[in-house]
């Protein structure tokens, strides 16, 4: 798998991770799963 320079705004474009954080349903757990989900199948 080639490794490519992911930029903050291609991997994360408009997300705000100051309202994630005071966000009570925001799981940690879950963005680590999305990533390693993109990583296999990228």
């Amino acid at each position: 798998m080639k490794k490519e320079e992911i930029s903050k705004d291609i991997l994360f474009g408009d997300l705000d991770f100051r309202t994630i954080a005071e966000n009570p349903d925001f799981k940690e757990d879950s963005v680590r799963e999305v990533i390693i989900l993109l990583y296999e199948n990228g």
